[in-house]
């Protein structure tokens, strides 16, 4: 059997329930075609050795949102709110503490604990003059306030 890979000497998880683990594997153009015994006689182009470690089945994401995760590390988290008084008084602490000229960014914005959305009049409100700027907890909508400005935008 030609082969593209062939990994040998490993502890393979195979997620299949009539052969739940496998000690060498073939691959032929990205794709496992056989196990074990099957691979006797198996002509690889590479071989590698796993030396006993661990093989697992590919995690494959589509995307991530790694930058997400950066920016939440510095952010507001608003995902312990449950009014939308309890929300604006989070944000107005940050506010207070923001320099006139910075942003207070927001995450783990959920409307349905509040029981409504967030307006830019809401915000306004409360953020004495800093632009805000809240993620969404779906990553698909995003509320910003009167100060935020966009050039090019009215």
């Amino acid at each position: 059997m030609r082969l593209d890979l062939l990994i040998e000497n490993a502890r393979v998880h195979t997620m299949d329930a009539a052969k739940p683990r496998a000690h060498s594997i073939g691959v032929l153009h990205g794709r496992i075609v056989a196990l074990d015994a099957d691979l006797e006689g198996a002509s690889p182009r590479v071989r590698v050795d796993l030396g006993g470690r661990t093989l697992l089945p590919g995690f494959v994401d589509a995307h991530n949102h790694l930058a997400w995760t950066g920016l939440a590390a510095r952010s507001l988290d608003l995902s312990g709110a449950r009014s939308v008084e309890d929300a604006l008084d989070l944000i107005a602490q940050v506010a207070a503490r923001t320099p006139q000229n910075g942003w207070v960014d927001v995450v783990g914005y959920d409307q349905r604990p509040l029981g409504r959305h967030l307006t830019r009049d809401d915000l306004d409100r409360v953020t004495a003059g800093r632009k805000v700027y809240l993620i969404h907890t779906s990553g698909h909508a995003h509320l910003v306030n009167g100060q935020t400005r966009v050039e090019g935008w009215r």
